[in-house]
């Protein structure tokens, strides 16, 4: 059973391995790919594998994970310069141990601010709370 779609059975339909070694339909991969977040604000957690929660990778979906990548680099860069700029590099919520972002400063700058696809320009903007 394709733990995407959970209708029809992996043998249905073209099916890929990924690299975490979960297996899944290609079409049901593709669709969640090009799907990306729900709602407005940026999000990545579409890029996980739905029963590990490793990234999604495989050769055939490198036309769709390419892009991903690049937007995720973007984010990432910019929340990283946000922090830094508001002075929260160095904040408890990253240098506690035992704390969700324990030595995650971009995790916790992605949590932290949000970000989203401007409708006029389409670059990526931020949208201060």
């Amino acid at each position: 059973m394709c733990m995407i779609c959970f209708t029809e059975a992996l043998s249905a339909a073209p099916a890929i391995q990924l690299d975490c070694s979960h297996v899944f339909h290609l079409q049901c991969c593709r669709r969640v790919l090009e799907n990306r977040w729900l709602g407005p604000r940026i999000t990545f957690g579409f890029i996980s594998c739905p029963i590990c929660k490793n990234k999604i990778n495989h050769i055939v979906l490198k036309d769709l994970l390419d892009p991903i990548k690049e937007l995720y680099e973007d984010v990432r860069r910019k929340a990283l310069m946000r922090l830094e700029y508001e002075g929260l590099h160095k904040s408890e919520a990253i240098t506690t141990p035992g704390v969700r972002f324990y030595n995650d400063p971009a995790g916790y700058a992605m949590n932290r601010y949000a970000y989203y696809v401007c409708y006029k320009c389409r670059k990526v903007c931020c949208k201060l709370y």
